[in-house]
């Protein structure tokens, strides 16, 4: 569990990372190992919970293994968007780009509102 919550820390970060990258204007070259690493993490997600993974420390919720199915096309529909966030980048569209961020955070927010302990304010 240790491991599955760092990556999640790492994952945060690195697209956090990326969006005062947006922001800033950087030349897009510097988010595609970014890009990649998002979507290697996507598509290894489901993974990262196997069965008897839901022991005292987790913050998923138990859908998470009682709903396997609903859970990996959430997955996958993140894993979509992280595709096509790296194919944006290597393209050099800018505009795309800052869209397909958007877009990808609302596949992940979509997962943690039904899969995750809600979040403090």
């Amino acid at each position: 569990m240790p491991a599955r919550q760092a990556a999640f820390r790492l994952s945060g970060a690195t697209f956090g990372g990326m969006k005062a990258a947006i922001d800033r204007g950087d030349d897009l070259k510097t988010l595609m190992f970014p890009a990649k690493s998002l979507a290697s993490w996507a598509h290894n997600l489901p993974a990262m919970f196997p069965a008897g993974s839901d022991g005292a420390g987790t913050k998923a919720l138990p859908n998470v293994w009682s709903d396997r199915a609903g859970f990996t096309k959430a997955a996958a529909t993140y894993a979509e968007a992280a595709d096509k966030l790296t194919t944006l980048v290597a393209a050099g569209d800018k505009l795309g780009v800052a869209a397909q961020w958007t877009a990808m955070r609302a596949t992940c927010k979509g997962c943690h509102d039904t899969y995750h302990t809600p979040m403090p304010n």
